[in-house]
C-alpha cells in the first residue's frame, strides 16, 4: 500500500500537520452490523469516499455527521474509549459510543487543493477524495493512508500544532 499511496504523499510533502480526533464515534463490530442490516452480507460498506470491503472482525464506526468508515479493533482502542458508563463488550450487540483519547497520538493530514480527484489506497480499498478534502494518515505508519471529507474533517478534527 504505501507504494500505492506514494505519489499523493509526496505530492503533499511539507504541507501536513499534526491533528487530533475531537469528536467521539459510535462502533460496532461488523460481523453483527450485518445481523443489524448496516452491512451487506458480501461486507461491502459505502463510505463517503467510495465502496470498501471490510472483515468480519473489524469495526464499523459511524461519526457525528453518520458518515461510515471501518477501522481494526486495535486502531479504535488505540484513539478512543468507550464512553462513561458504557463497556467496549457492547460493541458486540449494538452501536456503542466511544470518545477520543486525549493522549492518542496525533495523525497527519495535508489538504488536497487540487482541481481534480485523489485516490489512495488503504487497508480496505481505494478511497476517493475531492479538491479540498484531507488526506491523512498515521505517523507510525505512513502506509495507513485514507481521506477525510472537508466538511467532515472541519467538524471533527483539530489541528495540534
Amino acid at each position: 500500500m504505501a507504494d500505492a499511496n506514494q505519489s499523493i504523499l509526496c505530492s503533499l510533502d511539507g504541507k501536513f500537520r499534526p491533528a487530533r480526533k475531537v469528536a467521539g464515534v459510535r462502533a460496532v463490530r461488523v460481523c453483527r452490523a450485518v445481523e443489524l442490516g448496516l452491512v451487506s452480507r458480501d461486507l461491502k460498506v459505502q463510505t463517503l469516499e467510495g465502496v470498501v470491503v471490510a472483515t468480519p472482525t473489524a469495526m464499523l464506526c459511524y461519526g457525528s455527521a453518520n458518515e461510515p468508515w471501518l477501522q481494526s479493533e486495535e486502531k479504535l482502542l488505540q484513539k478512543y474509549a468507550p464512553a462513561p458508563g458504557t463497556a467496549f463488550s457492547q460493541v458486540e450487540v449494538e452501536l456503542t459510543t466511544f470518545v477520543p483519547k486525549p493522549d492518542a497520538q496525533a495523525v497527519l493530514a495535508a489538504q488536497h487543493e487540487g482541481q481534480t480527484t485523489i485516490a489512495v489506497q488503504s487497508q480496505w480499498g481505494v478511497l476517493t477524495g475531492q479538491p479540498l478534502d484531507y488526506v491523512v494518515y498515521s505517523p507510525g505508519n505512513p502506509s495507513d493512508v485514507w481521506i477525510v471529507a472537508h466538511d467532515v474533517f472541519e467538524q471533527t478534527y483539530q489541528f495540534v500544532d
